[in-house]
């Protein structure tokens, strides 16, 4: 799943990221939590919870910052290219 095309919808704006994969929006959400720990230890248990190489892990800490995971179904591309102003092919390379 993480390498296929996805929409992803933003809870707290009603908009979509610019994001169009699990592992890009994934990638960008762990380092934002793994910045915010103060200790090592703090970052390795992050990484223990999320980062264990499974779309499972990847998809709570996505979760946890109210993004919601679509598929790349013809309506909602419709409505992430209505949202970004450009077509989705020309983004989702």
């Amino acid at each position: 799943m993480a390498n296929i095309h996805v929409v992803i919808e933003d809870k707290q704006t009603n908009g979509f990221s610019a994001h169009t994969t699990l592992d890009g929006i994934f990638t960008d959400l762990l380092d934002d939590r793994t910045s915010c720990q103060e200790t090592d230890e703090q970052v390795r248990e992050v990484m223990d919870v999320y980062n264990n190489g499974t779309d499972e892990g990847k998809r709570a800490l996505v979760a946890e910052y109210e993004y919601v995971i679509h598929e790349a179904t013809p309506e909602n591309v419709a409505r992430w290219e209505k949202y970004h102003g450009y077509r989705w092919e020309e983004w989702a390379k």
